[in-house]
C-alpha cells in the first residue's frame, strides 16, 4: 500500500489479472473495538503504513 495525495492506494503487479488482483482483496482483518488511541493518524504515518 501507497500514499496517493492523503489517500491509501494498494498497488498490484501489472501481470497480475482481474481475478488474482480479486483474491488478494479477500484477505483482509477486521478489528473489533478499536481503541481510541488508534486512528488512521496513528496507523499511517508520514505517508507510510506503521506497525
Amino acid at each position: 500500500m501507497t500514499d496517493l495525495g492523503g489517500i491509501p492506494v494498494k498497488w498490484f503487479p501489472a501481470s497480475w489479472t482481474l481475478r488474482e488482483r480479486k483474491q488478494r482483496e479477500k484477505f483482509q482483518a477486521v478489528i473489533h473495538d478499536i481503541p481510541e488511541d488508534m486512528m488512521m493518524a496513528t496507523l499511517w504515518m508520514d505517508h507510510k503504513s506503521c506497525e
